[in-house]
């Protein structure tokens, strides 16, 4: 796993200078005109009082924004606040690393999580029983075929799965199960999808392909024709 920093990457001279601008002590006291500043850079919460910091409403605002990088300036009671969590994965799923740990094992907060995956990693800090079910992955696959990659080896290989996968990335097929890569109609799906997948098509796949175009030709020559020997 990349190794990340845990503190959230700060904003740029630009985008700081404007949250701040013009924005005196009593501006960060007051409500309605934080309100209005997170909307638009939601890192400036990182600037409010310690109240409005402890302030829901203000905090959801600012997460909304700019996701788990404007949470982590709320107060630490809100930075574990089921809401708040909900709406950081809802901006980008792939911060699932940061959320507790004891709040990965809440199925809305990684549904939310891995449909809102931009890289599909997130299901990769999902717990290990969770990247098991079924149900999460297919979510996963669906939004995102490389999440394949993080399921479990049960998951891998199930059929369903992989055909969800491969159909939104057909690359995704390289991360199946070894037996499904052989599959003619998992590497058909692939392929519809991203002709270059056929590389990581099963020696399986391609017996049949040749068994099949032999029956084909066969059946052309009008030599004794291969019917009943050809599984495809």
């Amino acid at each position: 796993m990349i190794a990340r920093s845990l503190r959230p990457k700060k904003p740029d001279a630009t985008t700081a200078a404007a949250a701040a601008s013009g924005a005196g002590p009593t501006v960060w006291n007051d409500r309605a005109s934080v309100l209005a500043r997170v909307e638009e850079c939601g890192w400036a919460l990182a600037w409010a009082s310690e109240d409005l910091r402890d302030d829901k409403e203000v905090v959801l605002e600012a997460v909304r924004a700019d996701g788990y990088n404007a949470l982590w300036q709320a107060s630490p009671r809100l930075r574990t606040d089921r809401d708040c969590l909900l709406a950081a994965l809802a901006h980008n799923g792939d911060s699932l690393w940061r959320v507790p740990e004891a709040s990965r094992h809440d199925r809305v907060l990684l549904s939310t999580a891995v449909a809102f995956s931009p890289s599909g990693e997130a299901l990769w800090h999902a717990p290990e029983e969770e990247r098991d079910a079924e149900d999460l992955v297919a979510t996963a696959v669906a939004h995102r075929g490389e999440a394949l990659a993080h399921a479990s080896d049960r998951c891998r290989g199930i059929p369903s799965l992989v055909r969800s996968a491969v159909s939104q990335n057909g690359r995704a097929l390289g991360f199946a199960a070894p037996h499904r890569r052989g599959d003619p109609f998992l590497v058909l799906a692939a392929v519809s999808n991203d002709a270059s997948a056929l590389e990581f098509a099963g020696r399986e796949f391609f017996v049949a392909a040749a068994r099949a175009a032999l029956h084909r030709w066969s059946l052309g020559a009008g030599v004794p024709s291969l019917a009943g020997k050809v599984d495809f």
